[in-house]
């Protein structure tokens, strides 16, 4: 298997997004974009002609020694490939890590094999999908009762959807309202999502009170059959008033009976009858 290192100046952007865009296990955090967006601190290695891409990204400890990380804005990632990711394939990759890399921390989709004599620690983890191929009546059927009660709660107090919502207006009311803003990646919110709705594939929903007042707010992402949640956030008052469930609420209406997923990508699902979907952490 011929595996070889390359630096981001030198991949070819279009082979490698075509190998994320048609890998088993392609989504939408593998895109080149989607990554510079995050950092310029990244290399690769690649498989023969593109037919399995994986990012190196990397960061210096106070040691100035180079670590691999997985950036928390990218819940699965790592080797992506339009071939199986067999055991033989994921210790091959393993194994043409560079050395000066002194740690590794990388999450890896459920398809792959992660091979027993790595030497690496393997954890399983989940995060939450729910898939839409269903009439609005079915998918309701999963909604737990206090989603149901804060439903009613924003019938009664007229709530309003709300669009058009600019990137930084999303950012800022996620950094007003939740526990998970990192002020570090103030910017790399903004160029995620600017790059998404220029390609037509990322949109806001907000809701608001009858004032005006924004309570709630979402990111989502199209890609690879899911709709992937960023950056949501509500405020106390949208919290007690039932704006985010108004909102998702409105979204499953708006998809349902499509053959997509609802990907919460890490976040919270607050009771509209998810399913676990594990993957793996492998860290050395």
């Amino acid at each position: 298997m011929n595996i070889k290192r390359i630096s981001r100046e030198d991949i070819d952007k279009s082979k490698w997004n075509s190998c994320v865009h048609y890998a088993n296990n392609g989504n939408v955090c593998g895109y080149v974009w989607y990554l510079d967006a995050l950092t310029k601190d990244w290399e690769a290695l690649i498989e023969e002609d593109y037919g399995s891409v994986f990012p190196l990204i990397w960061k210096k400890n106070w040691l100035g020694r180079k670590n691999i990380y997985q950036p928390e804005l990218i819940i699965e990632g790592a080797l992506y490939s339009e071939n199986i990711l067999s055991a033989t394939r994921m210790q091959h990759f393993f194994e043409a890590i560079p050395t000066e890399y002194k740690s590794l921390k990388v999450n890896i989709s459920n398809q792959a094999k992660i091979p027993n004599n790595l030497g690496f620690k393997v954890e399983k983890l989940s995060r939450r999908q729910l898939i839409l191929n269903q009439p609005y009546d079915g998918l309701q059927d999963g909604f737990s009762t206090a989603f149901h009660n804060q439903l009613a709660k924003a019938a009664d107090l007229q709530l309003q959807p709300a669009s058009n919502l600019k990137p930084e207006k999303v950012v800022d009311f996620y950094k007003a309202h939740a526990k998970n803003y990192k002020k570090e990646n103030y910017y790399a919110y903004l160029r995620i999502m600017y790059n998404a709705m220029h390609r037509g594939w990322g949109f806001a929903n907000g809701i608001t009170n009858k004032k005006g007042d924004l309570l709630a707010v979402y990111f989502f992402i199209y890609s690879h059959g899911k709709i992937m949640v960023l950056l949501p956030a509500t405020s106390k008052e949208g919290k007690a008033a039932g704006a985010a469930e108004l909102l998702l609420s409105m979204l499953l209406q708006t998809h349902a009976n499509k053959p997509v997923y609802l990907d919460f990508n890490g976040f919270e699902d607050i009771g509209i009858g998810s399913q676990e979907q594990v993957y793996y952490q492998v860290s050395k």
